[in-house]
């Protein structure tokens, strides 16, 4: 029984240190979806789900086997082998349980990197500032020229921008109680106010000048191509819904807007745990998918105070 808890315990350990390293962030489709996870976007990300995947097989195996070992030892009729051979399966079950746990408490206690899978971006990109990072996105190298740092951000740093003057004649008033800069803000980072592409319909879906998704808008997405003021006023109360979330700070606003006002999980406006006292958007260290919306916030605020 012993050589069998070693081989666990050292499957277990291999299950936890995984995380650690580091993996080519290249795009991936999986051939096989892991059960309960939404498809993932990258292969980093398929390991993680698979590992998530794993830990929670290991306790429903876990309770799995105590429930047979009960049974056995309940059916034993007062037969000592059998009721010894059911105690070493729950023993055995119980043990592996908490060597799971254990094995991962311990190792985010020595660092929560340890559990995380983190994906190589490969080359650097020059920022709008000069420094160099390594995001594809211009705002987040100029706001993190340290992307190892774990200080929170200081937007206020961020570089004035021209606001567009198509913008100011578009959005001359505030909407539904939002002010018309953060408007002309987002309207000038989403399709420079209508003047490109984007102002159609994007990758991701969303469609107008404030590029929203027809089901975050509540009307169609032709509507919120055809209709500026349509789509406007949909930002607009859409802003002003989550109001509870972004306390009414433009940087907070900008991005939220990006990428969803989540203040919880992986949301840009839940707490960091890599910058204690600090949100997730304005965290360096480890940004995973939101190195888009630092980027976002800081071209943003910098086109806010520009006004």
């Amino acid at each position: 029984m012993k050589t069998k808890i070693k081989i666990f315990f050292l499957a277990l350990l291999f299950l936890n240190l995984i995380p650690a390293f580091c993996l080519a962030a290249d795009t991936y489709v999986p051939m096989e979806k892991i059960p309960g996870f939404e498809d993932p976007a990258d292969f980093p990300t398929y390991l993680m789900n698979i590992y998530k995947f794993g830990l929670g097989a290991i306790g429903v195996s876990a309770m799995f086997m105590i429930m047979i070992g009960g049974y056995m030892y309940l059916t034993s009729a007062g037969n000592t082998a059998q009721t010894g051979k059911a105690k070493g399966v729950i023993f055995d079950a119980i043990a592996g349980l908490i060597l799971a746990l254990v094995s991962y408490v311990l190792l985010w206690t020595i660092n929560p990197d340890l559990v995380k899978f983190k994906s190589i971006t490969s080359g650097t990109t020059t920022g709008e500032t000069g420094t160099t990072g390594t995001s594809e996105y211009a705002g987040y190298n100029a706001a993190c020229p340290d992307p190892t740092s774990k200080v929170p951000i200081d937007f206020s740093e961020s570089p004035t921008i021209s606001a567009s003057s198509t913008c100011k004649n578009l959005i001359p008033n505030d909407v539904n109680g939002v002010s018309k800069e953060i408007l002309r803000t987002i309207a000038q980072l989403e399709s420079s106010c209508g003047t490109d592409s984007n102002a159609e319909n994007s990758s991701a879906e969303c469609c107008g000048i404030m590029q929203l998704k027809p089901d975050t808008a509540g009307i169609s997405c032709s509507e919120l191509v055809s209709n500026n003021t349509a789509s406007i006023e949909a930002a607009a109360k859409y802003i002003k819904d989550n109001a509870s979330n972004h306390d009414d700070d433009p940087v907070k606003i900008f991005a939220g807007y990006n990428s969803g006002y989540g203040t919880s999980g992986s949301g840009s406006l839940a707490p960091s745990v890599d910058c204690p006292g600090s949100l997730k958007f304005q965290c360096c260290y480890d940004p995973q998918e939101l190195d888009e919306s630092i980027h976002y916030a800081w071209k943003g605020n910098g086109i806010y105070k520009g006004q």
